[in-house]
């Protein structure tokens, strides 16, 4: 998926994109996408690579506030923004739980908020590579 804007959505998981596949996207625009697990994108296997886009203002009441990658998912994310996303629990912007591995590399993070852990980035039992 390349070139598109998606804004407003909600869903239980994933405000605005749910994978359990493969998903690539490029020079998208995520704005205020809300869900339990991921304000905007939530991935439960399968892979995920994100590249030059910009998650602005999506909130979650459990886990990512913009992404939240659970289980056996696997995500690359690259030249991305994450800028003022909300989570009520963990991961402001990015909450990694179960067997995940992240890798993170020339992107943004400002003023994104979580109310106990991670107010950018929460990782747990996973493998994180930020560059």
């Amino acid at each position: 998926i390349t070139g598109l804007t998606l804004t407003n959505g909600s869903a239980e998981n994933g405000g605005l994109i749910q994978n359990s596949g493969s998903l690539k996207v490029a020079s998208m625009h995520f704005t205020a996408g809300s869900a339990t697990l991921g304000g905007a994108i939530f991935a439960s296997s399968g892979s995920t690579t994100i590249l030059n886009s910009s998650f602005v203002n999506n909130t979650a009441v459990n886990l990512g506030g913009a992404i939240a990658a659970q289980s056996t998912a696997a995500m690359t994310i690259a030249n991305t923004t994450f800028s003022t996303n909300r989570n009520e629990n963990v991961g402001g912007a990015i909450a990694a739980a179960g067997s995940v591995d992240v890798d993170i590399f020339h992107s943004t993070f400002t003023k994104n908020s979580a109310a106990n852990a991670g107010g950018a980035i929460s990782n747990s039992l996973n493998s994180l590579q930020l560059d």
